[in-house]
């Protein structure tokens, strides 16, 4: 640092007039002076000394080669105390330059605070995304290295069940397991109208004193034979393709994390033991009565959850992890919307119970919340309602009411909803980027393809040796010196 000196006209006197420290920032000069660089020790721009490695003796200057826009906005919060910056500064990258300059986020003003906010945001669903998308993103045809003979098939079999994206089969036989999941759920629907039912003619006369139409039903009447054994079918399909699924995944403890994998697991041996007992036992399985009846019933219970199988299609169809994803980042939201919403709903539940003590519309205070739910949620069932005129006005506030904390975290819902779908489409685009740019090869090179997996960070050059030995196995390397 450079000290000037002035001399005093009234004392003749010599005084030292401040120091003025001249910055070189990527080529732009920047000046100001030694007291305003002390207003926060600690920083690296107070700590600079003429021994510094950054100091420049001919020049009289410290050059960085940083960013002087960023640098600028530093270099401001010594003179003016309060750190602000562009908005189209990106906000990883001003927090890159906060490191380097040694100086705490906390001073950053609030009204620039968004910025890093939205950044920290970002990066977080981006980790999110790569997490779940990174089985996706993978190349699965990397693992076909080295694999020949029987290896080779069972790997292409599992490819074909387990990654819909990864070849046109593939694909085709995901559209039709969906197809079959929703003939499946479409005959465990029409077996319990009865146009789809014909008349038995076994009847036991032990039965015919049943009094539930539901359960009479099912008792006089069977599923028409056409539609049983399309629902066998199904199921021997669906059997089919969890065996070889067990026998050719290369990692048998990720087939049991798999949530789908475990429930189409469960639902093959429900369904083949709900078939056995049908096959084996009579009147007994709907006596009402007995572990028989009951393990039955909970065996076609259990059914219900072949619906359950669509949750196939978040492998192909992105935007189903994606609201997976939204939901999980809004479980805090989620949580205050249903303490709201119930501790509204007993409020109005106990006064309208009050204003009705002399109707006979409430009976207990649970109905009357029950009442609150339906009235506050706008389904209106009309199986209850207020009969004066203090208990409709009750009613029309505790509707206004359901409305009101209902939309308000819901918003909060879909606002995260809308950042994960808008940064999914960002990766997608992205990786198709990845996928279409052409990049010129020289010499033995030429014959190793390049395969671009996505990440939040540019892509590793380094991993290009790694993903090149599909080719690199398979084809032999020209001569360098062509």
């Amino acid at each position: 640092m450079t000290e000037a000196r002035s001399a005093s006209k009234s004392g003749g006197k010599s005084e030292p007039a401040p120091s003025i420290v001249k910055f070189n920032i990527g080529g732009k000069k920047f000046e100001t002076l030694s007291l305003t660089l002390k207003k926060f020790p600690g920083t690296r721009l107070a700590s600079l000394h003429p021994q510094a490695d950054e100091y420049n003796r001919d020049t009289g200057e410290y050059f960085f080669d940083r960013d002087p826009i960023a640098f600028g906005c530093i270099l401001n919060l010594y003179r003016t105390s309060s750190l602000h910056f562009p908005d189209h500064l990106c906000g990883n990258y001003l927090r890159e330059e906060l490191n380097f300059w040694r100086i705490p986020e906390s001073l950053v003003s609030e009204c620039c605070w968004t910025v890093f906010f939205n950044a920290e945001q970002d990066n977080q669903i981006f980790r999110n995304l790569k997490k779940t998308f990174s089985f996706l993103d993978k190349d699965p045809r990397l693992n076909e290295a080295g694999k020949g003979g029987m290896e080779l098939w069972m790997h292409r079999i599992w490819l074909l069940l387990d990654k819909p994206n990864s070849s046109r089969a593939a694909k085709i036989w995901s559209t039709f397991y969906m197809f079959l999941v929703f003939i499946s759920v479409s005959l465990f629907c029409a077996q319990s109208h009865p146009t789809f039912r014909v008349a038995r003619a076994d009847v036991s006369h032990t039965m015919r004193n049943i009094t539930n139409p539901k359960i009479r039903m099912y008792h006089e009447t069977n599923m028409r034979p056409e539609l049983y054994w399309l629902d066998v079918a199904c199921v021997v399909v669906f059997t089919v393709e969890i065996l070889l699924y067990l026998l050719c995944v290369p990692d048998k403890g990720r087939f049991y994390k798999s949530f789908t994998n475990v429930i189409n697991f469960i639902l093959v041996l429900v369904a083949w033991a709900a078939f056995a007992m049908e096959m084996t036992m009579g009147d007994e399985l709907l006596d009402g009565k007995g572990v028989t009846y009951w393990t039955y019933g909970t065996l076609k219970l259990l059914l219900v959850l072949r619906i359950l199988r669509f949750f196939r299609l978040s492998q192909r169809y992105s935007s189903l992890n994606v609201i997976v994803l939204a939901m999980k980042a809004s479980f805090n939201e989620l949580i205050l919307m249903v303490m709201s919403f119930f501790l509204t709903a007993t409020i109005y539940g106990c006064v309208i119970y009050v204003v009705e003590i002399h109707s006979n519309s409430f009976n207990d205070i649970p109905v009357s919340i029950w009442w609150a739910i339906v009235t506050m949620t706008t389904v209106g069932y009309g199986d209850f309602y207020p009969l004066s005129g203090v208990g409709r006005t009750i009613g029309t506030f505790c509707a206004i009411c359901g409305l009101v904390v209902l939309s308000m975290p819901i918003a909060i819902i879909a606002a995260n909803f809308n950042n994960f779908q808008s940064r999914n489409e960002e990766r997608q685009q992205r990786r198709r980027g990845n996928q279409n740019t052409p990049v010129k090869k020289i010499g033995w090179m030429a014959n190793v393809p390049i395969i671009h997996q996505y990440t939040s960070n540019p892509m590793d050059p380094n991993s290009l040796s790694t993903k090149a030995k599909i080719k690199m196995i398979t084809t032999k390397p020209q001569n360098r010196n062509n």
